[in-house]
């Protein structure tokens, strides 16, 4: 049996640089790298005690001594730079990588300015931090083995095709720098735990393009950067593998396709899903906020993100730019903000929220509570628009003064309005259910034809400074009365202001109901509004000028006061005789009018007068204003008398 003989592989001579010294140690400090016999004293064969040597191609290079600036002249070739002293860096020239190159900084700071050729994989070695200031050119595989490798170029990692791997141990600093396609295969949580991709250089928001996790790793850095780009699809293959968010910066995904994804942890800065960015996976897969840090969207519209999204305590939900939705479930440990960047923002849960934590609306947009919801830390309302189609869970609920709730909504807890509750979602009349009310603010109430808004308040409700803005959605109602609150406590206050009133109705507070209610004006209420009248019956006549008190009332005149210019106007043309008046709307359900003409005042012919056009006559809504009555009677030869005849129903 022939067994093979396994030999170390040939290692290339160390060389140790003595920069321009003649001395028979290798003392480092600045000088040319230049390859050839040309000057022989740049080099020693030993660290001590060696002899001056010329660079020999494809040995390994060792800067020990004073570290220095050396300038590469032309193009030298090694297998292996190391630097066993602080303050080197490579400028100038040609540094092209054989064999199997290592570059090794120990635990110093080194900075390679030169271009860095070769097609073989190199491998970035030893604690120090590695900064390439080159627009490099080599064809392999770039390995950070350990330490950091900091980008000072867009090319710092040659060609784009050839991919980055930062192994656990290792931290790619992009330094600001668009690396762009480049491929990155990413291990471990970076050099002291900051990170196996950092950005501690100028913020930008699409770095990468390609990024793709071999075990579990962590993002972090000072400043901005993402994964992603503009107006084309990009993929983040997680590979099951969890992600950590770590440094004060924010990190974006923008239009990437996230596949076969683990968990997401966001220990620190803000985490950004952006434009057409897809989470793959199910609500098995949960994004976590830590404490004092923020998720992020960004018209991120089109997404069906069906993940987890958990909040600690002191968390910030924030979105930006117009529309964006989170379908998964969201559970909340403490108090979260959830915040819009400006008015056009609309932003929609549709995953049931849960959890202890409450909710803090902020900023001037829209955010839209869909579903079912059972968090018991209570909401308040600071700014903008809250809209809500289900329920905000329970605790209390609190709207600051000029912010609005909006919506059909159970709120299981007490609740204090100085700003605007609107139940009324997507121009529906609705209700809003909460517990004990305090109402300084507003409450706008929509009236449809056949229903209204309500409130529903379990315990007492005090609306004291209040008003009420209602909203009419009708040309015309029949209901009599509308319920716009009702409570179950003990009622405080009145509404102080009360705007968009439709003419014929009355704001009534039924105490012993519990009912706040719109009622339409009947004789009996709109003759009490006018006090001192010597004779208030149907008939009274207390201003003298001939019109009955009634007859007043359906012209929407003044009993009190003579005003013979609200009676009924009669105009003739070569076939008819047009009667007309102003009818009181209130007049339409509690009085029958009728029209009568006749040419010899004995014999009556009756027109009776419709809430709404029929046959020849003719009733013009003018909505909160008194309507148009005309009735066209034919002419008849001789003279003809019309009146007007009230009577009450």
């Amino acid at each position: 049996m022939l067994i093979p003989l396994c030999l170390p592989a040939a290692r290339a001579a160390s060389l140790y640089w003595d920069g321009s010294d003649t001395t028979v140690d290798a003392d480092g400090g600045a000088g040319i790298w230049i390859k050839g016999t040309e000057p022989p004293t740049n080099w020693d064969t030993s660290a001590t005690g060696g002899s001056d040597a010329p660079w020999t191609s494809g040995s390994q290079a060792v800067f020990g001594g004073a570290g220095a600036a050396v300038t590469i002249s032309g193009t030298v070739s090694a297998t292996y730079v190391g630097f066993a002293a602080p303050g080197y860096s490579l400028g100038g020239g040609t540094l092209a990588m054989t064999g199997a190159p290592v570059i090794d900084t120990a635990d110093y700071d080194v900075t390679i300015g030169s271009v860095v050729v070769g097609n073989p994989t190199i491998t970035k070695t030893g604690t120090g931090t590695l900064t390439f200031d080159g627009a490099n050119m080599f064809g392999g595989l770039f390995t950070v083995a350990a330490g950091t490798v900091k980008a000072g170029k867009p090319d710092a990692f040659g060609f784009k095709q050839n991919g980055v791997i930062v192994s656990p141990g290792g931290t790619v600093d992009l330094n600001g720098q668009s690396l762009g396609s480049e491929p990155f295969t990413v291990a471990g949580l970076g050099v002291d735990g900051r990170g196996a991709i950092i950005n501690n250089g100028g913020g930008n928001h699409l770095v990468l393009e390609s990024v793709t996790l071999a075990a579990p790793a962590s993002f972090g850095g000072t400043t901005r950067w993402g994964i992603g780009a503009s107006g084309v699809f990009r993929s983040f293959p997680m590979a099951n593998y969890p992600l950590t968010k770590v440094g004060p910066n924010d990190f974006h995904l923008v239009n990437v396709n996230v596949s076969n994804p683990a968990n997401i942890d966001v220990k620190e800065g803000s985490f950004w899903v952006e434009l057409q960015t897809r989470l793959g996976g199910s609500d098995a897969n949960v994004l976590t906020i830590r404490s004092g840090a923020m998720l992020g969207l960004y018209n991120n519209y089109y997404s069906d993100t069906p993940w987890t999204a958990a909040f600690e305590a002191n968390t910030t939900w924030y979105v930006r730019y117009t529309t964006s939705r989170w379908y998964g479930p969201v559970t909340l440990d403490g108090a979260t903000i959830f915040g819009t960047e400006d008015a056009g923002v609309q932003m929609s849960n549709n995953g049931v929220i849960s959890g202890s934590g409450s909710i803090t609306k902020a900023g001037p947009g829209t955010w839209t509570l869909n579903a079912l919801n059972t968090y018991s830390g209570g909401t308040t309302v600071n700014a903008g628009r809250l809209e809500v189609a289900s329920s905000l869970g329970t605790g209390p609920l609190t709207v600051a003064p000029g912010a609005t709730l909006v919506g059909a909504a159970t709120n299981v807890g007490p609740a204090i309005i100085h700003g605007t509750i609107d139940p009324g979602l997507s121009g529906q009349a609705s209700y809003f259910a909460t517990g004990p009310m305090t109402l300084t603010g507003t409450y706008a109430c929509q009236l449809g034809p056949d229903s209204c808004d309500i409130l529903q308040v379990a315990g007492d409700l005090n609306l004291t400074g209040a008003t009420l803005v209602l909203n009419k959605t009708y040309t015309s109602s029949s209901l009599s009365s509308y319920t716009i609150a009702t409570y179950t406590g003990n009622r405080s206050g009145q509404f102080a202001t009360v705007t968009g009133l439709p003419a014929a109705y009355t704001v009534k507070y039924d105490t012993a109901a519990k009912e706040i209610r719109l009622g339409r004006t009947s004789f009996p209420s709109w003759i009490a509004g006018f006090t001192s009248l010597g004779d208030s019956g149907p008939d009274g006549d207390p201003d003298g000028d001939g019109v009955p008190n009634l007859v007043e009332y359906v012209l929407s005149g003044n009993p009190g006061t003579k005003d013979l210019a609200i009676l009924p106007i009669q105009m003739l043309d070569q076939s008819k005789l047009v009667f007309r008046y102003k009818r009181n709307d209130s007049a339409q359900f509690d009085t029958s009018q009728i029209v009568q003409w006749t040419t010899d005042m004995v014999n009556w012919n009756d027109i009776p007068v419709k809430t709404s056009s029929y046959s020849e006559v003719q009733v013009i809504d003018n909505g909160d204003a008194p309507d148009d009555i005309i009735v066209p009677i034919p002419r008849v030869a001789g003279g003809m008398f019309v009146r007007l005849k009230v009577t009450a129903l």
